[in-house]
């Protein structure tokens, strides 16, 4: 079935990377009749609700098939294979968490030669005190792009990576073989208890 497009969810997606839509039309003034309205209120903030688009044809006295069209566009132009345009995410952040049993800990980075990838160990000699470990593996890794910034969120365990123990965590998850919190809950330990040393 054919999936109904949301011109809704276009304003929203659009708003996400506002500053960079707006240099890319900032020439078209049909385009940008529309970005500069939506640019005077934080819309992304959750308090304050995305207009109605008849609340933007009486403030901006532009047809409301007007502004679907004009938004459907510009989404066209930015996300078509057709279209020659590099979205620029100049900036980027990285936040490190680690989880020892049930002892966590966080530090930010500004910049990395090298991202590290799941199953990759890592020495961390400068956060063993806080949560009496210094040895760790990447077990997690989300990439988040928002304006013109990459934030780059990795989640690190203590110990060293094991391909057969991350498979079957993964495999019980899939199979609920688990209640679902006890995922997030559960230290490693307990976990490898409940599902590798159960009883026949």
């Amino acid at each position: 079935m054919e999936r109904r497009t949301s011109v809704r969810r276009i304003m929203l997606d659009l708003l996400y990377i506002k500053e960079q839509v707006k240099e890319k039309f900032k020439d078209n003034k049909n385009y940008m009749e529309i970005l500069n309205y939506l640019d005077k209120e934080d819309y992304l903030d959750d308090d304050i609700p995305l207009p109605s688009f008849k609340q933007i044809e009486q403030d901006t006295r532009i047809k409301s098939y007007h502004i679907r069209k004009r938004l459907i566009d510009m989404y066209n132009i930015l996300f078509s294979s057709d279209e020659d345009v590099e979205l620029d995410f100049k900036s980027s952040e990285i936040y490190f968490y680690l989880q020892n049993n049930k002892e966590y800990a966080s530090f930010k980075c500004k910049k990395l030669n090298y991202i590290p990838r799941i199953g990759e160990n890592m020495d961390l000699p400068f956060i063993k005190e806080k949560v009496g470990c210094d040895y760790f593996y990447v077990d997690d890794i989300r990439h988040y792009y928002y304006s013109r910034k990459q934030t780059i969120y990795i989640y690190l365990k203590s110990g060293m990576f094991n391909s057969y123990w991350y498979t079957r965590l993964h495999e019980a998850e899939e199979k609920k073989e688990l209640p679902f919190k006890d995922f997030y809950n559960l230290s490693d330990w307990e976990l490898k208890r409940r599902l590798l040393f159960k009883k026949p």
